[in-house]
Order: C-alpha cells, then structure tokens, then sequence
C-alpha cells in the first residue's frame, strides 16, 4: 500500500538493467516530499484489451486522506463539511491553510460588500481524520520515442476513471543505453495529479498540506502557491491564476463547470448565462484593466453618450444611467421601455457598461417591434455586436481569440454585428477616452 495523505501522486517510466521499460507511482507525503514509491506487482505495462492503444500495469492500493470538497448548487458555494456562517453573495473566495498543527484544517475568506470589494474575516473549515483505500494503476500509450502516461482510478462499481496524462519522451536512448552498458536509467516523473475520493467530475477537492494548499478537480492538480482564489460565475467555476514567484496577479482560469445552472427568467433567452460567463473570461484575459476599474455613474454616462455619437450620430438620445435599486440580480440592466440602463455598484465598470449599451445599440439595429423584442435578449446578435464593440475600443483586442472564448463556453455568435459605426476616428477615440483606453 502506498500513502498520500494529500493524494497527489504522479506516474514514473524507467528503464531497468534488462532495458525493459518499467513504471512506478510516486506518493507525495506529508511533508511535502516525493518519499515513497509503490512498483506494481506487473512493472511492464501490457495490452489488455484488443483495439485498445493503451497498456496497463496491475493494481497499487493507495490510501489517500479525507478531502473537504467544494461544488456549487443554486449559485452557491457548498463545503463538506460545512463552512459555517459563509456569505457566499459576491461568489468569490479564497481558501489557504490555517496554522492548526493537525493539516486538516482550511481557513476560508469570501468576498462581500456592496461592490463586493470587501474581504470577509476567514472561516474554518475542518476534514475528518479518516483515510480512504483506492485502487489505482498505471496506463501507458506508445507512440514513437514518447509515450502518455497517466494514472487510473476505479470507482465504486468497478469502472476505471482516468486522470490527466502527462508525455514523457527519449525512451528510444535510454533502451540502448541500456542494452549497451547493462545499466538502468532512473526514472523520469510524469505530472502530479490528485487522486479524486469524489466520483463528481466537477467537484473540487481541497486539503491542507505543509504550509500550502492541495487542490485537485477530476485528477486536475490546481496551482496553489499563492493560495487558491476561486470565482464563481452563472454556469462556470474559475481559479485566480497567480505569478508563483511573485504572486502578482497573471489570468483568469476556467477550472470546472456548474451542472445545475440558473434558469433565465426569459426561457427564449436561451445563452443569457453561457454569455455573461463568456463576457466575464473576455474582460479578465483580453480586456485592460481599465474595463475592469471602478468608475462613476457620470463616468459610465460619458462612455454611452460616446459609443452613442460614434454608432448612431449626434442626435441619438443614449439611455439614461441610474443606480440600480436594492435587491437587484444583475450588476447592470438595460430596461428597453424606459431607455435606461440601472447599475449596481459592483456593475460600476466599462465591461458592464458597454455589455448594456450593446442592448440598447441592439434595439435601434432592428425595425419596430423587433428591436423591442430582441433587446433585452443575448443571442447570436447581441455577441456579435459585443465582438465588434471591443474591438473598436480596446487596445489590441483579439476578436479572434474571443470568438474562440464564445465556442468554447457554448455562446453562438452571428458573422457580423447588427449595426454599424457612422463615426471616423475622432468619434472611436472620445469613446477610448471616456473609458480610459490608454
């Protein structure tokens, strides 16, 4: 048996003194070190199915420590065992080791707030003392001097469940090194991953390690070096990606998704959710950070009142700006029958505010009732549209790269936006002056 109190492990390749190829798996231990290995009774992985490319060794039993798992249901984060008290109102949180000397104990700080700028005194979250037995072996696919390695686990009704493979390569030179001097090669270490005690695929394991943080979704081990920042969105879950040797903030990761999503208010609205996600990973990874600042109310109303001058002219009437009244959903709204656009003060941002006047812009595209109709609506149109718009007002924007955002979060998007600009250059720039596009 072979033990990983916080369950992370990796797959090994050596070649031995035969120049056979062999695999081992290497267990993380509690002090943070690679100090045990476990050689399965079959070190030469061998076929074990027809047709099937993959070769299997035979089984290693790991026992693995109790994890505090973390998953999202009615828009919520959920831990097991429970975090007591958590206001989870603003979906972001922070989980790091507490100072408890048992390492079973996780300290959980959330953000809140009216502009959920505000971070929360921590909680303590603690895992049973129990361990768990899991039986687990080694998968290996050969494909010229390199082979995918992964690590498989068998669940309760004896399916094998696999893990992210890592590639190791130069087997081919270490074979006749081998063969030539009679002498073996060490073994060279695949990626970590964590071994999974949940079979939801979307749930987040987390443990206390030396010091740090162990945190795995399927097998996925995540980056914790700076801490785990997690993001909650309608239908996604994100990681805060950190610089590990500087901790300064790097990118937005998509890490999981929410099986349970909430149901738009208008069921015609089919991608409302999938879209606000989408907005979200575009605004964090190929927006400035000028799109994400803080700004005022009669800030957002110059940047209508500009984006208005550059797509409709000078004797359009933009929509109004007010604040949102207390208890609303959405950090910003655009109402089509009042030609006002509402914002919260967590919406107070040029992201959000030019999301709502791509709705407006999206009611003068279409004739009559239509344009009433559609407005308030995310289709195909309004995506194509938002493209458009950052596009001409950020700096280097990658439309293409946000196009690709869109397919991937399942939001379709039309081959050209519905309205176009009628201003030159000096209408686009007072837009980019009025955001603070430098």
């Amino acid at each position: 048996m072979l033990r990983a109190p916080g369950g992370e492990v990796r797959p090994t390749v050596a070649v031995d003194n035969r120049a056979e190829v062999v695999v081992a798996l290497e267990a993380r231990g509690a002090d943070g070190k690679w100090n045990a290995t476990a050689h399965p009774q079959d070190r030469e992985v061998e076929e074990r199915a027809a047709g099937d490319d993959w070769w299997y060794s035979s089984e290693i039993v790991l026992e693995v420590g109790a994890a505090i798992t973390l998953s999202v249901a009615e828009e919520m984060f959920l831990f097991d065992p429970p975090a007591a008290e958590l206001s989870d109102d603003c979906g972001i949180l922070f989980v790091g080791p507490s100072e408890a000397d048992d390492q079973r104990s996780l300290l959980v700080s959330p953000v809140g707030g009216a502009a959920c700028a505000e971070w929360l005194p921590p909680l303590t979250v603690t895992a049973s003392g129990e361990s768990f037995e899991i039986t687990t072996r080694i998968a290996a696919q050969w494909s010229g001097d390199c082979a995918a390695v992964r690590v498989e686990v068998r669940d309760r009704v004896d399916r094998w469940r696999s893990l992210p493979a890592s590639r190791i390569c130069g087997f081919e030179e270490r074979v006749r090194a081998a063969a030539a001097d009679g002498e073996g090669l060490p073994p060279r270490p695949g990626a970590s991953v964590i071994v999974p005690l949940s079979e939801d695929s979307r749930t987040i394991e987390l443990r206390s390690t030396v010091g740090s943080v162990s945190a795995g979704v399927d097998g996925r081990k995540l980056s914790t070096e700076c801490g785990l920042h997690l993001e909650r969105g309608f239908l996604t879950v994100w990681q805060h990606r950190y610089d590990s040797d500087t901790c300064e903030w790097a990118f937005l990761e998509r890490i999981a998704e929410i099986d349970d999503g909430p149901i738009p208010d208008d069921l015609l609205d089919e991608q409302q959710y999938e879209v606000y996600d989408w907005e979200r990973d575009v605004a964090v990874n190929l927006l400035s950070g000028e799109w994400r600042r803080p700004i005022s109310l009669d800030q957002a109303e110059g940047i209508v009142s500009a984006i208005y001058n550059d797509f409709v002219g000078s004797s359009a009437q933009p929509p109004a700006i007010t604040a949102a009244p207390p208890g609303a959903e959405v950090a910003g709204a655009y109402d089509t029958a009042a030609h006002v656009i509402q914002l919260r003060p967590d919406g107070r941002a040029a992201s959000v505010v030019l999301h709502e006047t791509a709705h407006a812009l999206l009611r003068l595209s279409l004739p009559g009732e239509a344009g009433y109709y559609l407005a308030p609506r995310h289709g195909a149109e309004f995506a194509a549209l938002l493209i458009a718009l950052w596009e001409r007002y950020a700096s280097d924007f990658d439309a293409e790269g946000a196009a690709l955002l869109a397919d991937a979060y399942g939001v379709y998007v039309f081959p050209s936006p519905p309205i176009q600009p009628v201003g030159g250059a000096a209408a686009q720039e007072a837009v980019r002056e009025a955001v603070g596009v430098r």
